[in-house]
């Protein structure tokens, strides 16, 4: 194979020459690759191999060359060229890890293999303080460092160590420190495990062994400056008193054959944490340009499988997955499989990043697509990916992963609580609005696949509420209610009244104040006992107190003009449609959703007055459904006499009239307009309409 690469980062110092590390897995040359370096002039470049594992990678270190490079990797029958302490060229700063068999020898016989290899992951890294293994599980593990640190001054320095539990330093191959055994790193912090050494000024090797049997690990190489003073506590030299190499980018790769290499980079770009685990995001990408022609694979562990050059993939931490990549060309097929573990440090995402949050969803929809056929999509699914779900998705976002939910997993959802599962339905309802052909089929998918009463109740509360605002079909919203059926089980909370507020909502739409009033009225006065039986057959709604229109078109109760709260409540209702109006300017709209859900179930009739009808109307806005505001203003429009609202009511019908051009529908507003409010601005608006 060869690889053409791009300069990416220049050294720190000639000397620390420039690294360029392959992801392996089986794709790269058996049994061992041996490395050569051309210049773009076609002269051999020093070069030297760093570390060759066949389940991890291959790196090489080279001198630095004109232009870009060609490194060839042919198949060896054993280790070539490998890197040794006399060399030239100072690579710096690598970390060398191996999982298992932690002591303070195994760490040192790192640095005896050349290069090393078997069982080792490998990695540049910026300086030598971690609190965790950087390439795996941070128990039971070993850790090498070796590079080169630049000494400011001549003199005598102390130098440390902090660790958990054993470790050594070594300058210039001299141990400089060394504190044994298993133990925590407290007496480290302290300055206390190392010893003073006198060094010349500039540049010599490090080298720093440190294993973990079990517990939070720590390795910090720490130093004193002679200049600092031993009263001085020491401290851990920084990223730039290191030497660094610098890095390359492959721009090009060829195999001898013609076969697309399948060689891939397994990068974290974040993790999230939920349920005491660490869900971390691999961003996988194959490490070549994309061959022409080429098709890829990737096939996991649990039998999950995804396609393409790049995939997103949630992954719980420790979880021991590995992933094969396989890629097809018109000339044959090549494998690479590695372990899947985070290479560096992820930085935390923050979900109320929006890109973040549509990363992990983006994510969790190629996880559940390509689940293992014949199986639940979420059969392998954790607590923290439960938990994280509702965590990652908010309204307008994530519409395909809601989708595959609810048409796929209904029944799985009962995983996630009450609150979370109301959460996600209103959001894929809120996408499926926008769909007027292909909802309705969806809806009743999603009823039939539900596994509870409470669970169907609350997605027939979804499909009545679409025929009723979206379909404008009155018929099939009342059918819809006929089978709504709070008695068959012990409703929850709220269900009675969600059930009278929809036949409310039914008769409003249909002009029918008097029976809208008698439903609003039983659901609030049932929301307002103090006491709520387990089991609320409803028989009907003329046991209620009879309902007292206002001129406003609030209608209110007989038992709220009864009760001496009533005042508290009327500011309260007010309060209402000033909050949700906030939440729609700030955008949250979910938050204004369930702000108008709250208000709809402790004031029912509320959805009679102006102000809520104004709220709700906005609120379908935001979503550009127009269609659906231009129903709820025009049916108050119709059944209200005055109101202090209704001036600002015909303004927002008649700009949704405008979006939707309905001609007929705004000559009809038009004429209203003119009757009634002869004097407003609009009105020379809608003379132009009636006099064009």
């Amino acid at each position: 194979m060869r690889f053409q690469a791009d300069i990416a980062t220049q050294p720190t110092a000639p000397e620390a020459g420039y690294v360029a590390i392959f992801p392996n897995g089986g794709g790269l040359p058996a049994p061992f690759p041996n490395g050569v370096v051309m210049d773009a002039q076609g002269r051999q470049v020093a070069c030297a191999s760093l570390w060759n594992n066949p389940q991890e990678g291959y790196a090489i270190v080279f001198a630095n060359a004109p232009g870009p490079v060609w490194i060839y990797l042919e198949s060896s029958p054993s280790p070539t060229n490998a890197w040794t302490e006399d060399s030239a060229l100072h690579p710096s700063l690598l970390l060398y890890t191996r999982i298992g068999h932690a002591t303070l020898n195994a760490a040192r016989s790192l640095a005896t293999e050349s290069p090393p290899g078997q069982g080792v992951r490998m990695g540049l890294v910026p300086m030598i303080a971690d609190a965790q293994n950087r390439f795996g599980p941070s128990d039971d593990f070993v850790s090498y460092y070796t590079g080169w640190l630049n000494f400011p001054e001549s003199g005598s320095y102390f130098i440390g160590t902090i660790s958990q539990d054993g470790s050594a330093v070594l300058i210039d191959g001299t141990t400089a420190a060394e504190w044994p055994g298993i133990h925590g790193a407290r007496e480290g912090r302290t300055g206390d495990k190392g010893k003073t050494v006198s060094v010349t000024a500039g540049t010599h090797r490090v080298e720093y062994f440190q294993f973990t049997s079990e517990g939070s690990p720590m390795s910090q190489l720490i130093w004193r400056l002679p200049s600092a003073g031993k009263g001085a506590l020491p401290q851990t030299p920084r990223r730039d008193a290191f030497a660094h190499s610098g890095a390359v980018r492959i721009t090009a790769a060829e195999t001898r054959s013609g076969v697309a290499p399948a060689l891939f980079e397994r990068r974290v770009r974040s993790y999230m944490s939920f349920a005491d685990q660490f869900v971390d995001l691999f961003d996988l990408s194959i490490a070549t340009p994309v061959s022409a022609g080429a098709q890829y694979n990737w096939q996991f562990t649990d039998g999950s499988q995804a396609h393409g050059p790049k995939v997103l993939w949630p992954i719980i931490r420790g979880a021991n997955l590995s992933v094969t990549l396989t890629a097809t060309n018109a000339r044959g097929s090549s494998i690479s499989t590695r372990l899947l573990y985070p290479d560096t440090y992820p930085p935390p995402a923050d979900v109320n990043d929006p890109d973040a949050r549509r990363d992990y969803a983006q994510a969790l929809l190629n996880r559940l697509q390509g689940a293992p056929a014949g199986t639940s999509p979420v059969a392998s699914w954790t607590p923290a990916l439960w938990e994280m779900l509702p965590q990652v998705i908010q309204g307008g976002e994530a519409k395909d992963l809601l989708a595959f939910l609810f048409q796929h997993c209904n029944a799985d959802l009962a995983n996630l609580s009450q609150d979370d599962q109301k959460q996600l339905g209103d959001i894929y309802y809120e996408e499926l609005k926008a769909d007027k052909q292909g909802a309705p089929a969806i809806l009743n998918t999603i009823i039939a696949a539900q596994k509870t009463p409470e669970a169907q109740f609350r997605w027939q509360l979804k499909a009545l509420d679409f025929a009723l605002f979206e379909a404008g079909d009155i018929a099939g919203a009342r059918q819809i209610a006929a089978g709504l059926r709070v008695d068959t089980f012990h409703g929850g909370k709220n269900d009675a009244e969600l059930k009278l507020i929809a036949q409310g909502d039914i008769e409003r739409m249909a002009g029918n104040v008097d029976l809208a009033t008698q439903a609003y009225t039983s659901a609030q006065a049932l929301n307002q006992q103090p006491t709520r039986p387990g089991f609320l057959p409803f028989t009907g709604f003329n046991d209620r107190p009879s309902p007292t229109p206002s001129k406003d078109g609030i209608v209110i109760s007989a038992a709220d003009t009864q009760d001496a709260d009533w005042r508290k409540r009327a500011v309260l209702q007010g309060t209402y449609y000033t909050e949700v109006k906030n939440l729609l300017d700030q955008n949250a709209l979910a938050d204004a959703r369930d702000k108008l859900d709250a208000w709809a179930l402790e004031f029912p009739l509320s959805k009679l007055g102006g102000d809520y009808t104004l709220a709700e109307a906005e609120y379908a806005i935001k979503f550009n459904d127009y269609e659906r505001a231009q129903r709820i203003l025009k049916a108050y429009r119709i059944r209200v006499d005055l109101s202090a609202q209704l001036a600002e009511i015909m303004q927002l019908e008649w700009d949704c009239d405008a979006h939707l051009q309905h001609p007929e529908e705004t000559k009809s507003l038009a004429a209203d307009i003119k009757k009634r409010f002869p004097d407003l601005p609009l009105a020379k608006e809608a003379d132009g309409v009636l006099n064009p």
